[in-house]
């Protein structure tokens, strides 16, 4: 069996989501989000969740918005340059 595609996302909180930290990152986990790190000084929430289900993140009430978290790899030094 395999796993459903799994995202990386931040969870940017509006000023009333902030207001209300721990009920906002209540409901991001009922709507499937895994809970990385809370960063409640700047209202930012990274976590996992499967790519079905990002669009419900964005209907928890006290959410901004939703990032993805982008990831860059640089080539081994000395490689060949594509």
């Amino acid at each position: 069996m395999s796993e459903d595609p799994v995202e990386r996302v931040l969870v940017v909180l509006a000023d009333s989501g902030l207001a209300r930290l721990p009920e906002v990152v209540a409901g991001l986990e009922a709507a499937g989000l895994r809970v990385d790190e809370v960063l409640d000084s700047v209202g930012v929430i990274s976590g996992a969740v499967a790519v079905d289900a990002v669009s419900a993140l964005a209907e928890v009430d006290g959410v901004e918005a939703i990032e993805p978290i982008t990831t860059f790899q640089l080539p081994e030094p000395g490689s060949d340059v594509q």
